[in-house]
């Protein structure tokens, strides 16, 4: 049996991999998290994907 997390733990977990720059794989590979656990935990607790989605400028208009 895995390590039991509360709910405050979940959420700081998911902000730190957020605010790290790593991959949600990188982050749970260096943390030795298991990558299914997480995202059912950020599922779990209605904390899918953050609202902000990175843009790159291709052409100017």
């Amino acid at each position: 049996m895995g390590i039991m997390r509360s709910q405050v733990q979940w959420q700081n977990i998911f902000k730190e991999q957020e605010n790290s720059g790593l991959t949600i794989v990188g982050y749970c590979r260096q943390h030795e998290i298991s990558t299914a656990t997480f995202y059912a935990c950020r599922k779990k607790l209605g904390m899918n994907q953050s609202a902000f989605i990175q843009a790159k400028i291709t052409q100017q208009v």
